[in-house]
């Protein structure tokens, strides 16, 4: 897509969603309070079947989910890393 900008897009990809995976928390039911990457496959297969929540928390859910079926958590650890040395 040659007219195509980084940014110029408010449906594209958010460079703070796999940062905000670092740390963001469940904010409700039996999993409150654990990091949305600590949360089991089988629950994020549960919100994939029911639908994910139309905000924030959802892209992170809809997000987790990706990486997990995508065996990509190597993303989220040198994230990780990273972060820890700034």
């Amino acid at each position: 897509m040659a007219d195509y900008k980084p940014g110029s897009n408010p449906f594209g990809p958010d460079p703070t969603v796999l940062k905000d995976l670092l740390t963001y928390r469940m904010p409700f039911g039996k999993h409150k309070g654990q990091r949305i990457r600590d949360l089991s496959t089988s629950y994020l297969e549960w919100f994939a079947r029911q639908g994910w929540p139309e905000n924030r928390l959802g892209v992170l859910l809809e997000t987790m989910h990706l990486i997990k079926q995508e065996n990509l958590m190597e993303i989220l650890y040198q994230l990780e890393r990273i972060e820890r040395t700034k």
